[in-house]
């Protein structure tokens, strides 16, 4: 692992320090990068330049945040695929998207369309990455991004592409720059009830990590569990849906309690909340 490429990732934070966490896994940042290096050789040597694009169907894992730094240190645009659609969703997001290779968790690995290639999350990732060529970090590079299909709503879903910034280096200093302006102004702990194929969950999640906050990822939603992270592992930042709140509050209020005083930055998003409610 290069020291070099850990700091410039993760903004000179500890290597040895935890990047992220879901359930038994933990990365430090070095490990993390290396990881994330790896598959960006996979996508190399599997000749998915840049521009080109690759998919992630998967639940919460610490997989997730090393396949979308990959992808942002190899060029490629990457689709979180939510993994509640019916199969026939999936195939068309799949298809649309023009996925040459789907990251797949091995309960959904059925789902993923013949002619796509699937790299199964498990032994057969770990190999490809152990397998994987050098792959030579440049900061002038251009970056990956994220392209999230929207819900349908008023047809087939549809790709959406942000702009991305001229190089990798850029891209990190655009994604610290918004941490910042969220309110992550310093390096904490971040914590992630909901699911990572979910835009706000996910690019939040992103740039509090490169800013050198840790990542606690729930696999999935617990009231009781999220309450007892958010007043034992010191979080200082979350993001939640109005309906978490709410079942935290009743929570909450069940047991005289008040909240964390390590709390800095609540965030929510996906629908409407009330006056009384975010008081």
């Amino acid at each position: 692992m290069s020291l070099e490429a850990c700091s410039f990732l993760f903004a000179g934070a500890e290597p040895d320090g935890l990047a992220i966490e879901c359930g038994e896994v933990r990365l430090t940042r070095a490990q993390l990068t290396d990881r994330a290096l790896a598959f960006a050789g996979v996508l190399r040597g599997a000749g998915i330049g840049a521009d080109e694009h690759v998919a992630l169907l998967c639940r919460n894992r610490v997989e997730v945040l090393e396949v979308v730094l990959g992808g942002l240190l190899a060029g490629v645009w990457l689709t979180p695929v939510n993994w509640h659609l019916a199969a026939g969703e999936i195939d068309f997001v799949l298809r649309d998207a023009g996925a040459r290779l789907v990251v797949v968790d091995p309960a959904h690995r059925s789902l993923v369309p013949d002619g796509v290639r699937a790299l199964e999350l498990g032994p057969e990732y770990e190999q490809a990455l152990a397998a994987a060529p050098a792959f030579p970090l440049d900061p002038a590079a251009p970056p990956g991004g994220t392209m999230m299909y929207t819900s349908g709503t008023s047809g087939q879903p549809k790709g959406v592409k942000r702009q991305r910034p001229a190089s990798i280096q850029a891209a990190l200093d655009t994604y610290r720059t918004t941490a910042r302006l969220v309110g992550f102004t310093a390096p904490g702990v971040h914590l992630v009830p909901g699911p990572l194929y979910h835009a706000a969950p996910l690019l939040f999640a992103l740039y509090d990590a490169v800013t050198g906050s840790s990542v606690l990822v729930m696999e999935r939603w617990d009231t009781e569990h999220c309450l007892s992270l958010l007043q034992t592992r010191g979080v200082t930042h979350v993001h939640l849906v109005p309906t978490m709140i709410v079942r935290l509050l009743r929570l909450m209020d069940e047991r005289g309690l008040v909240a964390p005083a390590s709390l800095r930055v609540l965030l929510h998003g996906a629908a409407p909340i009330t006056p009384a409610i975010k008081q």
